[in-house]
């Protein structure tokens, strides 16, 4: 088959998952003190994806490249990853883990919920998962599919946690180790300020320039092999 009657490999979009604390157990300062770690990562990542651009020739190539940020949008670590992300020009797709007016009956407040309304009118895609809401074993088992969804379709996944083992179904450490298993790079952003930023691997952590080899194992993906990144 001839180069004019070929179709151009599709490009797909760089995908950054999340997981993370609640509000209710982010410390006082951490939300100041993680805002631009978060905001680093992004204007690396699109400095990145900027270079592959200009590197391709064809311009529906180009155009079809770009961030997408994968949140639920529940209050506190999901949100602060998405709006930093938007900031940076990316895409939103927000799984929730059952009907959106259910949903919101999670949120602490109405300036939760009108916050949460605000992003999700950005979102370029909405997918309500099929959970239960009725009772609380059916929300935790709705809770941890959605955050098994974040990782299912998230190339790279940040982690706004303090370390600490999960305290119930589907909390942050399982979908770390969830991530992990799947071989995500997980970039850590510890809440506890005495601990560094790591990048987790499924066989270990490394701490010198986590960012920057999250950024270097990303363009890897952004041309991999026939078959390859999508698992």
């Amino acid at each position: 088959m001839s180069d004019a009657t070929t179709p151009p490999r599709p490009l797909l979009p760089l995908r950054v998952g999340v997981t993370g604390h609640r509000r209710n157990k982010l410390p006082a300062d951490a939300i100041d003190r993680l805002r631009p770690q978060i905001r680093t990562v992004f204007e690396r990542l699109k400095q990145l994806r900027d270079r592959r651009d200009r590197e391709r020739t064809d311009a529906a190539e180009a155009a079809r490249s770009g961030l997408r940020i994968v949140s639920p949008l529940a209050e506190g670590a999901d949100r602060l990853v998405a709006s930093e992300g938007l900031a940076h020009g990316a895409e939103l797709l927000v799984p929730l883990p059952f009907a959106r007016q259910a949903y919101q009956r999670d949120f602490a407040d109405e300036g939760s919920r009108a916050e949460f309304d605000q992003l999700i009118g950005r979102a370029a895609t909405v997918i309500e998962l099929p959970g239960g809401y009725d009772s609380e074993d059916e929300r935790k088992a709705s809770y941890a599919a959605v955050g098994e969804f974040v990782v299912r379709e998230s190339d790279i996944l940040i982690a706004l946690w303090d370390g600490r083992d999960a305290a119930g179904y589907g909390g942050t450490a399982e979908i770390v180790a969830s991530a992990r298993r799947r071989e995500r790079p997980v970039l850590w952003l510890p809440t506890t300020e005495s601990m560094p930023p790591q990048l987790l691997l499924a066989d270990g952590g490394i701490t010198a320039d986590p960012i920057g080899e999250l950024v270097r194992r990303a363009g890897q993906m952004l041309s991999p092999a026939p078959g390859g990144r999508r698992r």
